[in-house]
C-alpha cells in the first residue's frame, strides 16, 4: 500500500511512519501542501493522511485533489479542532475518516485499514466491467435509475467487510 502522510508536525509523521513501517506498506512524507499534491499527481497514491491545517495551505484542497484522481484516493484527516462541527465538516467534503491530534496508534490502524479497503473497492469497480442489473437484490425491488444505483452500490460494496452509507 503506498501511503501518502502530509503534515507540518514532525511527531504526526512520526506517529505515522512508525505505522506504515510495522504494516510493511510504503510511505511518502511532506510537510507542505505544494509537495503533497506533486505527490498526488505523480504517484500511485492508495491512502492519504494529511493535516487540517498546513503551513502552506489548507489539507481540504489537498483531498480535493486526491479524491479527483481516478479512481480516488481515500483521505483522513488529521486536526488538532477535535469538534463535531470540524469532523462533520471534513466527512461532508469527502474524507473517510477524521482522526484527533495527537495521533492514537490504534485509531491510525483503523483509519488506514478502512482506507485501504474503499481504495481496493474503487480499484474493483474501475476494472470490473458493469453487467445487466435484474430488477431485484435481495427483498428490494426496484427498476427506476434511482434503484438500479442502489443495487449497484450494494453489488460493489457487499464483497467487503466495512459499514457503508448508501
Amino acid at each position: 500500500m503506498n501511503i501518502l502522510a502530509i503534515d507540518s508536525n514532525r511527531n504526526n509523521l512520526q506517529a505515522i511512519e512508525n505505522q506504515v513501517k510495522k504494516d510493511r506498506n510504503n510511505l511518502f512524507t511532506a510537510s507542505e501542501a505544494a509537495q503533497g499534491i506533486a505527490y498526488i499527481e505523480t504517484e500511485d497514491i492508495d491512502v492519504v493522511i494529511t493535516n487540517k491545517f498546513l503551513a502552506d495551505g489548507d489539507g481540504f484542497e489537498l483531498m480535493r485533489r486526491a479524491l479527483a484522481q481516478t479512481p480516488p484516493s481515500p483521505v483522513v484527516i488529521v486536526s488538532h479542532q477535535n469538534t463535531v462541527d470540524a469532523m462533520i465538516e471534513a466527512l461532508q467534503l469527502g474524507a473517510l475518516d477524521y482522526i484527533p491530534d495527537p495521533i492514537e496508534t490504534k485509531v491510525l490502524k483503523i483509519a488506514l485499514h478502512r482506507a485501504y479497503e474503499r481504495r481496493q473497492m474503487h480499484l474493483s469497480a474501475a476494472i470490473e466491467p458493469v453487467q445487466d442489473v435484474e430488477p431485484t437484490v435481495g427483498f428490494l425491488q426496484g427498476s427506476s435509475d434511482a434503484m438500479q444505483y442502489v443495487f449497484d452500490q450494494i453489488r460493489h460494496s457487499a464483497p467487503f467487510k466495512t459499514t457503508v452509507l448508501i
